[in-house]
């Protein structure tokens, strides 16, 4: 897995790139490293970019659904702190978004 604090990307198309490099499912740990680098990125990018914003989401989610059982008691506290960041964002999102983003959320932490 890349190193966070080493390769940091502040760039939320950088981010997709990477993301399109992935096979899916992209298993837990660029799981992680995608959420890691979203969680750096100013909302105000994530504003101008809703569409990758939301494909990264998309994709993420896909994801989880055939990774889950990777999750255990060392990383789930990743998966808990994106969702809380995630929360924390909701009220700039039109409803529609935040059903997405709900159902991004169930996904991750396994509520479906």
């Amino acid at each position: 897995m890349e190193n966070i604090k080493s390769s940091s990307m502040k760039n939320i198309t950088d981010i997709y790139d990477m993301l399109i490099s992935f096979y899916n499912p992209m298993g837990i740990e660029n799981e992680i490293l995608l959420m890691k680098y979203l969680q750096n990125i100013p909302f105000e990018q994530v504003n101008q970019h809703k569409e990758i914003f939301f494909k990264i989401l998309r994709e993420l989610m896909y994801s989880h659904i055939d990774d889950f059982y990777c999750v255990n008691e060392i990383n789930i506290i990743e998966f808990e702190n994106f969702v809380k960041w995630l929360n924390e964002y909701k009220t700039n999102f039109s409803l529609k978004e935040n059903e997405f983003i709900d159902g991004v959320i169930a996904v991750l932490l396994c509520e479906y």
